[in-house]
């Protein structure tokens, strides 16, 4: 279910977006719509001073999708755990094709599994360190409310987060 309508009730986009991500479409890689809806009305920025979304062609190069793919799958390409590689290799996965959609400050990666149809993809949330990984097969903006409103915990992430008030900033430590 597309969660975006009550994400933005939950937590208010700003009032001015850098919507210059929209001009450039990234070689090679493809974003679901949703994701796209999302950029539409937030751009890339930060959920709770925790939770980082990327777009493409954007100016910062840390808020890139193009740029924390690469960095993701230069990282990744060094290894994986066991459990992991099994479970990719079993969805005929490799870690070149995974596509770093978000972050935390934690530095744990949010990556896209594509496989099936682009709107279908599933997340990995693998943690900083690669040592544990979740999958959750929820589009970003719907993985995001679930967060938020804690319908969806992620073990890797610290029991303080999300606050009682989350809130988004385009970029919170600019």
């Amino acid at each position: 279910m597309h969660r975006l309508p009550e994400l933005l009730v939950l937590c208010p986009p700003p009032t001015a977006v850098d919507r210059s991500h929209r001009a450039t479409v990234a070689e090679g890689v493809e974003l679901p719509s949703s994701h796209r809806q999302m950029l539409a009305v937030y751009g890339a920025g930060c959920f709770d001073e925790f939770l980082w979304i990327y777009g493409e062609g954007v100016e910062r190069e840390a808020l890139s999708i193009e740029e924390n793919t690469r960095a993701a799958r230069s990282i990744l390409s060094r290894g994986l755990p066991e459990s992991l590689a099994e479970h990719l290799s079993g969805l005929d996965i490799t870690p070149d094709q995974l596509v770093q959609w978000g972050g935390t400050d934690n530095g744990d990666l949010l990556l896209w599994i594509p496989t099936g149809p682009v709107d279908e993809w599933p997340t990995l949330v693998l943690e900083a360190g690669r040592l544990r990984f979740s999958i959750v097969s929820l589009e970003s903006p719907s993985m995001i409310f679930e967060l938020l409103t804690k319908s969806l915990k992620i073990p890797i992430f610290p029991p303080d987060f999300p606050s009682t008030n989350p809130q988004f900033s385009p970029d919170p430590y600019r």
